[in-house]
């Protein structure tokens, strides 16, 4: 299967994070060009000059704070301009608490709440509604919005994560059916547990937490962030056309069920 998105343009919110670069780096192997939506100015900026050298493509990185209504509409602003239209938008920002900061519900911080909903959810949001006015213009596009299997099957102590996600499950249904008739379609992913530095840190650095992470995956290891950006990157696809309202799982089977015996 060949995927060729020349003369696209896809904005990666996050797209300096791990899955973040992985989902760049996958539209860039495309043709993709690719506006890299982030905090971390100098970081993004890195990414896109590597990506315009290895690729050929077109890549910047445009500052943007996925909790300000404000910022999002100025990004939106910036990147129309400068590339002229955009045709898919990756709601990939999001963060979570460290081992020390989660907690039971009465005992979670409200500021952790607060923080983990403004991101991950209301950043979705954000970012998506002037986006979707353009691609209105524009005839339609394609969104996917970053969710998790906690989404799906909740996590303890992790009550503003595993709400949030959730949220952005239904939130693209609810996408899915507003905008189908817009030619737009909107799927969600939800991965499972991915390695990079913030999981090593928080799990696998620890023999005791990684192996206790893993007796729950069937294929007994965790997930690279490649492994999630190549079905993202088909959900912009031709392939996918006939898709909205997906919730594209990829966690090895984790969320199958037991797979161990009692």
């Amino acid at each position: 299967m060949n995927i060729d998105l020349r003369g696209k343009t896809a904005i990666v919110t996050g797209g300096d994070g791990a899955i973040g670069t992985a989902i760049c780096e996958r539209f860039a192997q495309t043709g993709c060009n690719v506006i890299i939506v982030g905090i971390d100015v100098e970081k993004g900026q890195k990414l896109a000059s590597e990506l315009s050298q290895k690729y050929s493509i077109k890549s910047s990185q445009i500052y943007g704070d996925v909790t300000d209504k404000d910022s999002m509409i100025e990004m939106s602003k910036k990147a129309i301009a400068d590339y002229g239209r955009i045709d898919f938008l990756i709601n990939n920002a999001g963060i979570n608490v460290g081992n020390d900061r989660r907690k039971p519900i009465n005992e979670f911080a409200e500021s952790d709440w607060k923080g983990i909903i403004n991101v991950d959810l209301n950043g979705v949001f954000y970012c998506s509604r002037p986006i979707i006015d353009h691609m209105i213009q524009m005839g339609g596009g394609r969104i996917v919005n970053i969710s998790s299997i906690v989404g799906l099957v909740p996590v303890r102590n992790t009550c503003s994560f595993s709400a949030a996600k959730a949220a952005v499950v239904n939130l693209t249904k609810a996408m899915a059916l507003e905008l189908g008739r817009k030619n737009i379609n909107v799927n969600c992913v939800c991965p499972g547990s991915v390695i990079f530095e913030g999981t090593r840190e928080l799990v696998y650095g620890d023999p005791k937490a990684a192996a206790h992470m893993l007796s729950f995956i069937p294929l007994g290891r965790p997930g690279e962030a490649e492994e999630i950006s190549g079905p993202i990157v088909f959900l912009c696809s031709e392939y996918a056309s006939y898709m909205t309202g997906s919730v594209v799982t990829i966690d090895v089977g984790w969320t199958c069920g037991y797979h161990k015996d009692y």
